[in-house]
């Protein structure tokens, strides 16, 4: 899966679900089916935004295992918090619409899986590529053959 979603196309995506995401948030409350039983609407908010941290950061997340851990790859996920915060305020606005406290903690949440599951994905993928620490013939790593030891 991960071929398909080349880091081009997974921009893309992230770009136009992004605008999906704002565009049924834009509908009046009157159109939408009730949600609020069970907590489905809690459910929905943070899948939706699962797998927009995801699409963010299969496009603009680490590609190298260098950067795994350094403060700049969590910018793209501060964004998306507040672009959920953002989102959620927007809706106070909508005829029908409330803003709401714990579905920004919802879609938070789900930002934060679907970024974490990008990046171990990320993290697997980057590993899988790496040449083989021994060589068959000698045995001796691929450091110490570069080296002449």
């Amino acid at each position: 899966m991960m071929r398909l979603l080349t880091p081009h196309r997974a921009r893309r995506l992230a770009i136009l679900y992004a605008l999906l995401l704002v565009g049924v948030s834009s509908l009046p409350g009157i159109k939408l089916p009730d949600l609020s039983e069970g907590h489905l609407d809690k459910v929905l908010h943070g899948l939706e935004y699962a797998i927009l941290g995801f699409l963010v950061v299969r496009g603009w997340g680490p590609f190298r295992e260098q950067t795994m851990s350094r403060w700049h790859e969590w910018i793209p996920y501060l964004i998306l918090i507040v672009f959920a915060a953002i989102d959620e305020y927007h809706q106070a606005w909508i005829p029908g619409r409330f803003a709401e406290w714990f579905d920004w903690m919802a879609d938070a949440l789900g930002i934060t899986s679907g970024y974490l599951v990008g990046m171990g994905l990320n993290l697997r993928a980057l590993r899988s590529r790496r040449p083989p620490l021994a060589t068959p013939a000698t045995g001796r790593s691929q450091g110490q053959v570069q080296n002449g030891i």
